[in-house]
């Protein structure tokens, strides 16, 4: 694998936002496939994951993983660098967590260049919007609404961070379209840089 890292678009949003449809419209990216421990659902044809069934750190450089308790036991998802490298415009779709800890993996791998390849987008989709999808889409009625709703609280509670700043910094909230796309970049990088000072990071520089 070359070391020169590419562009890197990663796409936020809670349950039900609508990053599978943004990605459906927006064809021009190469989404990068998460490797996932969780069950496939009846609607996924395999495309949209590796569906792993166990969660083994041994087989790859794991970057970005979690693992969220379910109502259906454990599921872990991540992803490596070869995942992304591999892609000639590679977009992920990540969750708060997972945005911070990807820009660390990949900043102690490439240093400080990955800070200006990274573009960050998330999906600010109205609480009465997710709610009402999470009851009466099409994947709605198809998932155990029980783990719908926790997921969705979950995510509530995850980007609470970014939804007080949306809300507070009218500069920071600009919408770019009538998706409800907003361009989160700086202020995600803020929340990596307190985190590098909390964690005592050791700043790389390619130079």
């Amino acid at each position: 694998m070359t070391n020169e890292l590419k562009n890197i678009t990663i796409l936020m949003g809670k349950s039900f936002s609508g990053k599978s449809t943004f990605l459906e419209i927006h064809n021009e990216y190469d989404v990068v496939k998460t490797h996932t421990t969780r069950p496939k659902r009846e609607t996924e044809n395999g495309d949209e994951y590796y569906f792993e069934d166990l969660d083994d750190p041994s087989k790859q450089n794991q970057l970005a993983k979690r693992v969220y308790n379910t109502v259906q036991g454990p599921w872990a998802y991540w992803t490596s660098s070869e995942d992304i490298q591999n892609l000639e415009n590679p977009i992920l779709i990540l969750d708060f967590k997972g945005t911070i800890d990807l820009i660390s993996g990949l900043y102690e791998e490439f240093g400080d260049i990955i800070l200006n390849k990274i573009n960050i987008l998330y999906i600010n989709t109205p609480l009465e919007e997710l709610l009402y999808r999470a009851y009466n889409s099409e994947r709605g009625k198809t998932e155990d609404i029980n783990e719908s709703v926790r997921r969705l609280l979950s995510d509530i509670k995850e980007f609470k961070k970014i939804d007080n700043i949306l809300k507070n910094d009218p500069i920071k909230k600009g919408r770019i379209n009538v998706e409800n796309i907003v361009n989160v970049t700086q202020v995600m990088l803020d929340f990596f840089y307190e985190e590098e000072v909390i964690n005592g990071y050791k700043k790389k520089s390619n130079t």
